[in-house]
């Protein structure tokens, strides 16, 4: 088929081992059933920004002034 829908996908859901753990979450869906329709570009912001994998876990975090941080998994609260 020509003319593919171009789509970002996350690379661990391309099955990627880029996940913080080593590992993927690969979405057998869109791997399978949509790619045939689409032309998936592979993302991964933590990557292209040169964290390895694996990584400690990162989340982002409001405190009760509304002030965002990024803590990791090893931060003790």
């Amino acid at each position: 088929m020509t003319g593919r829908i171009p789509v970002g996908l996350s690379a661990c859901l391309m099955g990627g081992n880029v996940r913080f753990d080593g590992g993927h979450k690969r979405l057998a869906f869109a791997m399978d059933e949509l790619a045939p329709f689409v032309a998936f570009t592979k993302v991964c912001p933590e990557m292209a920004i040169g964290l390895p994998a694996p990584r400690p876990a990162l989340r982002l975090v409001q405190n009760p002034h509304g002030h965002i941080a990024l803590r990791n998994s090893k931060e003790v609260s």
